[in-house]
């Protein structure tokens, strides 16, 4: 089992740590772009460029990166698509209108270009605020992640649906056979779920609003007092009812919409909460129902 964990680790950092391929690119900028900002995280092998720009339309910054992609030698892996006739111009894969929290429509787009030589993609999505004396308020997101492989995860399901030692029936409890930082994950995870869902439902962007904010405060709560702590099961798979029934239409609605959208955001968290599912949860004594 851990061969195959081992195995993709050494496969996202071959491709991943050298500085040429991956993190030497340099993300670049439009002329006029302001509140310019960078964020990276080698943990998860991501990168991102995010500024605000005024526009005349849509067209000029799809061509610039465009541009950008195919002198660095990746391609357009929806180029053989149709593209929707739903408000996208200029060669954007989709667009979408939402409001955001203070009411005001806003109108996204987006496209995505593939590495040729290494497993990675990129994206760029521009955000329209407003429009006044003939230009665009925008706000334009550049994004590197990794393509994860995914055939490694059911290789590695076979191996603890069929490994004998996974758990420990005499005790009534799991072994541990992850790293150790189990809550800690969990709670990334769950932040993670949170921030999706409000920066996509919510029209959010550095910051949470208050109702997830609050719900986020609440779920951390609920696991610094998990009675399993490092053998915690994921929350579909427990049978310790913890979150109130309030919380848990709110946290189930996040988890509904934001988990799909896990894997391209955050593709080695959710790797690791793919693993952690398949642990089963432990036995506790009656009682144990803490609902608050």
């Amino acid at each position: 089992m851990f061969k195959i964990i081992i195995l993709f680790f050494i496969v996202i950092s071959t491709a991943f740590a050298g500085g040429s391929k991956y993190w030497g690119i340099q993300i670049p900028v439009m002329d006029g772009a302001n509140s310019v900002s960078h964020e990276k995280n080698e943990e998860f092998f991501t990168y991102s460029t995010t500024y605000e720009i005024k526009i005349v339309d849509t067209e000029s910054v799809h061509k610039y990166y465009k541009e950008f992609f195919e002198n660095i030698g990746w391609e357009d892996p929806m180029k053989n698509f149709p593209k929707s006739t739903g408000g996208t111009k200029g060669g954007w894969s989709s667009f979408r209108s939402v409001f955001n929290k203070e009411g005001l429509p806003e109108s996204i787009y987006a496209s995505m270009w593939k590495a040729k030589s290494i497993p990675a993609l990129g994206t760029v999505s521009l955000t329209l605020t407003n429009f006044s004396e003939g230009k665009f308020d925008a706000k334009v997101n550049v994004a590197f992640a990794p393509e994860v492989d995914n055939s490694p995860l059911f290789e590695l399901q076979k191996l603890l649906m069929n490994d004998p030692k996974k758990s420990d029936s005499r005790k009534g409890r799991c072994k541990s056979r992850l790293p150790s930082g189990r809550i800690e994950r969990e709670k990334r995870a769950v932040e993670a779920m949170i921030r999706i869902y409000c920066s996509d439902q919510h029209a959010t962007r550095d910051e949470i609003c208050e109702n997830c904010n609050r719900l986020l405060t609440y779920a951390r709560s609920r696991l610094d007092t998990c009675p399993f702590q490092a053998n915690k099961p994921t929350c579909n798979h427990c049978k310790v009812h913890c979150y109130s029934k309030t919380r848990q239409y709110e946290i189930r609605k996040v988890m509904r919409y934001s988990g799909p959208r896990m894997l391209f955001r955050y593709p080695l968290l959710s790797l690791w909460h793919l693993i952690d599912s398949f642990r089963k949860a432990p036995s506790l004594e009656k009682g144990s129902d803490r609902r608050n």
